[in-house]
């Protein structure tokens, strides 16, 4: 399975969509499909065992096509859990990180970007 966060654009979360994933109530058509489209997503990350994300650094972090699709795929007991040791991502998925950044090593080391991916994916 392969998702282009480019080629398939996410919305930004604003407070309507939001309500979507935490409300218990009756959603709009939109609300509903921006639901359904949360739940497709998560579902693919659970049925694949390795997860391989492309992501050059825009502006020393990763470009919004990408934090978009996070913000999707962040469902608590889903995606990631709270433990009493603290939050618990991906763990039992392969992830593997390719990124790009042009300047000195010492430019990209200070944006931690790698480290922000894995922390939001494997926490």
């Amino acid at each position: 399975m392969v998702r282009s966060a480019i080629n398939n654009l996410l919305p930004t979360l604003d407070s309507k969509i939001l309500a979507a994933f935490t409300s218990s109530g009756t959603l709009t058509k939109q609300q509903q499909a921006q639901l359904d489209l949360s739940n497709q997503l998560i579902e693919e990350i659970k049925q694949n065992n390795i997860i391989v994300i492309v992501a050059p650094i825009y502006n020393f972090t990763i470009s919004f096509h990408l934090k978009h699709y996070f913000d999707f795929i962040a469902g608590s007991g889903h995606t990631f859990k709270y433990t009493e040791q603290g939050a618990i991502g991906l763990k039992s998925k392969h992830v593997y990180i390719f990124t790009s950044r042009m300047g000195s090593i010492k430019i990209y080391l200070s944006t931690k970007h790698t480290f922000r991916l894995k922390n939001i994916l494997i926490a």
